[in-house]
């Protein structure tokens, strides 16, 4: 899983479900969410509320946000390890790399969807052979 780093100010569009007017439809489950903290809930609203192909940037981020680099770094990565954000770059021709396509989704998405964790894991022991 590549991560959100601090040099990448290069443009990459933002890919998003829709919303009407000036407003912004937002799944509850994104306000539920025990795992999202304040801050990721905010830069969650935030990302569904930018339209389609927006350039995707730190900077760009910085100019509506309040938060400052590491802030807003850091709460992508968080967003993206638990599945809220996905970062992909494609490949050209010759394998030459194009440009990074963000996908943002309101329900966390696994980079591992054939990837299945056992329901009962909690109750999984490790057996230690001597």
């Amino acid at each position: 899983m590549s991560s959100f780093k601090e040099g990448d100010d290069e443009k990459m569009p933002v890919l998003k479900n829709k919303t009407q007017g000036n407003y912004v439809n937002v799944y509850k489950g994104i306000a539920m969410d025990p795992a999202l903290s304040l801050r990721d809930r905010g830069m969650m609203l935030t990302l569904l509320s930018l339209p389609d192909n927006w350039d995707f940037t730190t900077a760009g981020l910085r100019k509506i946000l309040l938060d400052g680099k590491h802030s807003i770094k850091s709460s992508i990565d968080s967003l993206q390890g638990l599945g809220y954000l996905s970062k992909e770059q494609s490949r050209g021709e010759g394998g030459v790399f194009g440009e990074n396509v963000i996908e943002v989704y309101e329900t966390p998405n696994s980079p591992f969807p054939d990837f299945r964790v056992p329901d009962n894991l909690a109750a999984v022991k490790p057996v230690t052979i001597k």
